[in-house]
Order: structure tokens, then C-alpha cells, then sequence
């Protein structure tokens, strides 16, 4: 039998013990990646120890919400719903008008009016969460960025490619990314308050 090259230690095996000739022939080789693949038994403490640390996540971290990942995959389909009808509707029809609507037409429009409430809800609870894994500052120039970067986006990129068709600027409509992103700069301040103020600032606001 091939003696190991590993640094590991690579305790004895023999057959009729769970153990197939192939793993004995992989642990003789290359110990720890048959360990990793689960091919041999753990005999040693400091093979376990090893192996936990490359496979275990690290104690306190957190995975995602999938909740909050729910949510948001229903309201981007709620809004691709409308952006639906809208592209493929008929020219002139208020969904929302009764006298020229019918119920599904209506129902297709009324239901995306919670789209934006969400957008905005989600904004901050994504904000909120990211102080598991980041500083205050860390957070704040994150949010700064990504902020100014959906400005720029609305402005340009969908103004003027996907919207107005034009760069003249004389008429200029001002979409749901430029009220995410200044929502977003806002909250780079925000961040660095207390709870209890935010919390204050968020109703009011609504309010």
C-alpha cells in the first residue's frame, strides 16, 4: 500500500469495516479530500476539527430571510405584470376608468399600486439588515453609492434608451429609480441615528 504524502495523519483501514477498497486507496493517496468527499470514516480528532472548519459556516453568521426574498420576487412579477398590460394593452383605456375597463384590466392595475410601497418597505428592511454584516460607515457609504447610481441610472440610462428617446432634457419624467435613490442617500444618514428617530422620522413622514 502507497504510503500518504499528506501532512495529515492517515489512521489504518481495512476492508469489512465500512470501508470500500477505494476509499483505503484514496486515503493512502490524498487523505483529506477523501474525507471532504465523505469516501472514509473520521478516526481522528484533528480530521474532524479540519474538516468542520472548511465545511461549518462561522458561528454567528446569518443566512439570507427567505421571506424577504419572497416578497420581493411576488413584486417583481406583480410589476412585470403591469408593465405587461401597459406595453401590450390598447392606447387610451384607463384601466382604472369603470365606464371602459373590464374586471380583469382593472384588477391587473389596481393590484400594482402596492409595488412602489413595497420597493420603498424593502429598501429599508434591507438597509436594517445590513448592519449584521457592515459598520455604520460601512453602510452609510454603501447606500451614498448605490443611491447616486440609481439617480444616474434614471436619468440617463432610462430616460433616455428606455423611455423618452431623447437626450435634450427640455421634458423630463422622473421615475421610481430617482425616488429609490434619493431614499437611499437618505438613508445614509439615517443610519447613524437611533432607532427610536428613524423610527420617529419614518412616520411622521408618512403621516
Amino acid at each position: 500500500m502507497k504510503r500518504s504524502s499528506s501532512p495529515w495523519p492517515s489512521p489504518p483501514l481495512r476492508e469489512g469495516e465500512g470501508v470500500t477498497p477505494l476509499a483505503i486507496r484514496w486515503q493512502c493517496q490524498d487523505a483529506p479530500f477523501a474525507a471532504l468527499l465523505g469516501c472514509i470514516p473520521f478516526r481522528t480528532d484533528r480530521w474532524v476539527a479540519r474538516i468542520r472548519a472548511v465545511s461549518d459556516p462561522p458561528t454567528g453568521a446569518r443566512g439570507r430571510l427567505e421571506s424577504i426574498d419572497v416578497v420581493r420576487g411576488v413584486i417583481m412579477i406583480l410589476m412585470a405584470l403591469d408593465h405587461v398590460r401597459d406595453f401590450f394593452g390598447v392606447p387610451g383605456v384607463n384601466p382604472t376608468d369603470p365606464a371602459t375597463t373590464t374586471v380583469a384590466l382593472f384588477l391587473t392595475r389596481w393590484i400594482t399600486h402596492i409595488c412602489a410601497p413595497v420597493f420603498f418597505l424593502l429598501t429599508g428592511t434591507g438597509a436594517f439588515l445590513g448592519l449584521r454584516r457592515k459598520t455604520k460607515r460601512e453602510l452609510s457609504q454603501f447606500l451614498f453609492i448605490r443611491g447616486l447610481w440609481l439617480i444616474f441610472l434614471d436619468l440617463v440610462v432610462v430616460r433616455c434608451f428606455g423611455l423618452q428617446f431623447n437626450v435634450d432634457y427640455r421634458v423630463t419624467m422622473l421615475m421610481v429609480l430617482w425616488a429609490l435613490g434619493w431614499s437611499m442617500i437618505t438613508l445614509s444618514a439615517l443610519v447613524w441615528l437611533p432607532t427610536g428617530l428613524v423610527t420617529t422620522f419614518g412616520v411622521v413622514l408618512i403621516a
